[in-house]
């Protein structure tokens, strides 16, 4: 499992609820879970946001 989906899971966040935050569809996100280097800037912002974590955080030690 990768970092960002064990983040998730700690904080009970569900595909369905990032992806309702994101805009985009679950199988959306749920494909770049799989692969998070896919996710661009913006989704890198919002995924922080929701997270309430700091945006370089989140790049360095989420998205690997």
């Amino acid at each position: 499992m990768t970092t960002l989906k064990q983040h998730l899971k700690e904080r009970k966040i569900s595909q369905q609820e990032l992806s309702d935050y994101m805009g985009v569809s679950r199988p959306t996100v749920s494909k770049k879970l799989n692969a998070p280097e896919i996710f661009t800037a913006q989704e890198v912002r919002l995924i922080s946001e929701l997270l309430k974590v700091d945006e370089t955080w989140a790049f360095i030690n989420l998205f690997k």
